[in-house]
């Protein structure tokens, strides 16, 4: 999911991911949020694009609703019965693409990523299962994605002014610039990977 967060609105306080990854404050891109009430609306439809937190707890409004965008999802292109899978793990932020690097047998994959927009960051995804080359045909491709997209290690990475650079775990432990660690900023793993622009 890409260009994603000008579809949002938030006129109220935004949370820090909001105001990161760019949701508005005025109106959506498409203005979506302004036929919330007419009388063609089913399920709230429209309603769910304005994101600002309007009653006492988020089961009254729509305020996390922008927090279920900014992933890779998968689909099985070969199933039309399947449902379209999103990888949380790999981290939210505005996606261009999820590129793969050579599959090892034996040894974990990896994928590449970018997040699309100006002096964002570049992240990669290591998997905790290693390459079994009978998974290149499996019978539930999903599945099959679930193994290699569901556990894993997201880094991103910090590159030095000679062109350099090193790729940081994106984990609790991590340290932050400002002396913490992304454990203590954010909670816990999903506090990060909701975060993943801040975590970066």
């Amino acid at each position: 999911e890409e260009n994603w967060p000008g579809i949002f609105v938030n006129k109220g306080t935004r949370p820090e991911d909001q105001q990161r990854i760019g949701v508005g404050t005025s109106s959506g891109q498409f203005k979506w949020e302004s036929a919330a009430g007419d009388a063609s609306e089913e399920a709230d439809e429209f309603a769910r694009f304005d994101v600002t937190a309007k009653g006492a707890s988020a089961t009254d409004d729509y305020r996390n609703e922008a927090s279920t965008y900014g992933y890779i999802v998968e689909i099985d292109p070969y199933d039309s019965s399947t449902l379209a899978t999103k990888r949380t793990a790999l981290g939210r932020f505005r996606h261009e693409g999820c590129a793969p690097g050579l599959p090892v047998p034996g040894k974990p994959l990896v994928w590449y990523m970018g997040d699309d927009s100006n002096n964002e960051y570049v992240y990669k995804w290591v998997s905790s299962a290693v390459w079994d080359a009978a998974d290149a045909n499996p019978a539930d491709r999903l599945a099959t994605g679930a193994k290699y997209l569901d556990q894993g290690k997201l880094y991103v990475a910090r590159f030095n002014a000679d062109g350099t650079g090193v790729w940081l775990l994106l984990d609790v432990t991590t340290p932050t610039t400002g002396g913490g660690t992304l454990g203590a900023l954010y909670g816990d793993l999903p506090g990060i990977l909701l975060n993943t622009r801040g975590a970066g």
